[in-house]
């Protein structure tokens, strides 16, 4: 069967910067900010490509609906003299805000190992005296914030060698940490995921880039360099930009060196799996007829911003912005544990599988449209978990004076639906009564439950279950999540197709899902499945 690619509903239009013009800046920061509704990136330092002139100034982007602007914030109180390389990391506080600005070279190639704060109410800078062992100099270094401490790792160090330690500044006490071996790496990102450090991308010190990803154990000190494979593991060539998502990281690939803009894409890595996924192609991040150079955004946020201009003609000024929203992939922040249950767990789901103490019956339906036998659940639990049952009992309806309640819904989703009400958990649920969970928590306006169908869909999806969830997303109106599947199916089309969920669509889904398909999309022979080894056809982009 031939089909066309995928292609996702079209990307906002990068919006021009207005006000002061912004040479084409290189080994600059760039860090996102939000302020209120406003929405703000603070650019510091970097060198000019054309005229390779050194900075230490700071400008700032605001960012009002679609109005850009930029302007140059004046230097005041202790500033740092001209640098590239350095690091730029936001620290946010109950009243205040600042960026942390360490290390980095200056205009006569001397590397820095000082730290500055910029205080952003203020915008006034500051020198703080720090304590313990002062990090070696270095430049192009990752820095990321977790709790109270500054975490360094990587960067070049002096005689163009590569640094592979990771020390850490305790901000409570100003004292730096003694340097722990870690991984060798420049140009890299350093971003935190259950409780660890964790770095990917950059250049090692052979000179070439690593596939391998690597951790380091915040609280035990263990570290471990994971080796991906796989032939969707993103290339070297063109320009990469890391978003780390929760348990995701994101990597947009986007026009630059030996890759053209319509080559362009965006793959996933779960890094409790470890693999890799292609989850959308250039026109999802607008990145035809661009070029980007910065990607800025704040860790488990779900929106970015990328930096760059047109690249019709060589750029010579970061002119655009574009704002990157990963919901469009079907990605959402990960439900905050501060606001989960505290009360709910492995007791009480004990006590829901034995039905102890029961006072209402729910019924679903089988396979055969039949009524399901009762699934015997406690009014009291429903009443504190569920909005849609408070109501019910407010109102006095039939279902709470008779104690009994039908949903005409499949029998395992009800199931998983009255389970998730008393363990606050889905991580026993199959991904294809997950797709379906999410219909149910779109339905009763149960945003933690459909943060969690979202997240668990989008990273676990795979042949088998791709045509169910894309079908459950169209039903739930979640178009980030119908996209991603749209995107999969297509993509592995001679697989999906002999598939039990492809089976079980309707004709109308099934006319649907080929809907999905680009204009001017075709069919092209993959040499080797991306998956298994064999050979498979799948859809390319011309």
């Amino acid at each position: 069967m031939t089909h066309s690619s995928y292609s996702p509903s079209k990307s906002e239009v990068p919006l021009k910067t207005k006000g002061t013009s912004i040479p084409l800046l290189v080994n600059a920061s760039v860090t996102l900010v939000r302020e209120g509704s406003l929405v703000a990136l603070y650019i510091f330092g970097g060198f000019d490509r054309d005229t390779d002139e050194v900075f230490n100034s700071m400008v700032k982007i605001e960012i009002r609906g679609r109005s850009v602007n930029a302007a140059v914030i004046d230097n005041r109180g202790q500033f740092p003299g001209v640098r590239m390389g350095h690091t730029s990391t936001l620290q946010t506080k109950t009243h205040t805000s600042r960026l942390l600005i360490f290390g980095g070279e200056n205009d006569s190639r001397g590397l820095c190992s000082d730290l500055f704060f910029f205080d952003i109410p203020t915008s006034k800078w500051t020198q703080p005296k720090t304590r313990g062992h002062l990090p070696e100099c270095r430049s192009r270094h990752a820095a990321v914030l977790h709790g109270e401490k500054l975490y360094i790792t990587g960067g070049m160090k002096a005689n163009n060698g590569v640094s592979s330690d990771l020390v850490w500044l305790d901000l409570r006490t100003m004292r730096w940490s003694k340097p722990q071996e870690f991984v060798a790496r420049y140009d890299h990102a350093a971003f935190v995921y259950n409780e660890r450090i964790w770095v990917y991308g950059g250049i090692g010190p052979e000179k070439r880039r690593p596939s391998e990803i690597a951790w380091y154990d915040i609280h035990s000190g263990h570290r471990s360099v994971v080796q991906i494979y796989g032939d969707l593991s993103p290339e070297p060539p063109g320009n990469h930009f890391l978003f780390p998502c929760n348990r995701t990281l994101v990597e947009f690939v986007t026009s630059g060196p030996v890759l053209n803009s319509d080559d362009a894409y965006v793959a996933a890595l779960d890094l409790d799996s470890f693999r890799w996924r292609r989850i959308g192609g250039c026109d999802v991040v607008g990145a035809k007829g661009y070029q980007w150079f910065y990607l800025a955004a704040q860790p488990n946020s779900t929106t970015g911003y990328l930096l760059g201009g047109p690249d019709e003609s060589d750029v010579e000024i970061l002119s655009d912005v574009l704002e990157i929203d990963l919901e469009q992939f079907g990605m959402l922040s990960e439900p905050s544990q501060q606001n989960a249950p505290q009360s709910l767990g492995h007791d009480w789901g004990n006590i829901f599988l034995n039905g102890q103490g029961a006072d209402f019956t729910i019924t679903a339906l089988n396979a055969d449209d039949t009524t399901s036998d009762p699934i015997h659940v406690h009014s009291l639990v429903l009443v504190t978990r569920w909005p849609h049952f408070r109501r019910l009992c407010k109102s006095q309806m039939k279902e709470v004076q008779e104690a009994k309640m039908h949903i005409p819904e499949a029998h395992a989703v009800v199931n998983a639906l009255m389970s998730y009400f008393y363990t606050d958990s889905i991580a026993s649920t199959p991904v294809p009564t997950t797709a379906r969970l999410l219909v149910l928590a779109n339905m009763y306006h149960l945003p933690r439950l459909r943060a969690m169908c979202v997240l668990k869909v989008s990273s676990e999806m795979d042949v088998e279950n791709g045509a169910t969830i894309w079908d459950c997303a169209k039903v739930s109106a979640e178009d980030g999540v119908r996209r991603q599947a749209a995107f999969f199916c297509l993509r592995h089309w001679g697989r999906v197709v002999r598939t039990r969920a492809f089976h079980e669509l309707s004709k109308q889904s099934v006319l649907e899902l080929c809907g999905e398909a680009a204009d001017n999309g075709c069919v092209e022979s993959d040499p080797v499945n991306e998956e298994d080894g064999q050979t498979e056809a799948i859809p390319m982009e011309h």
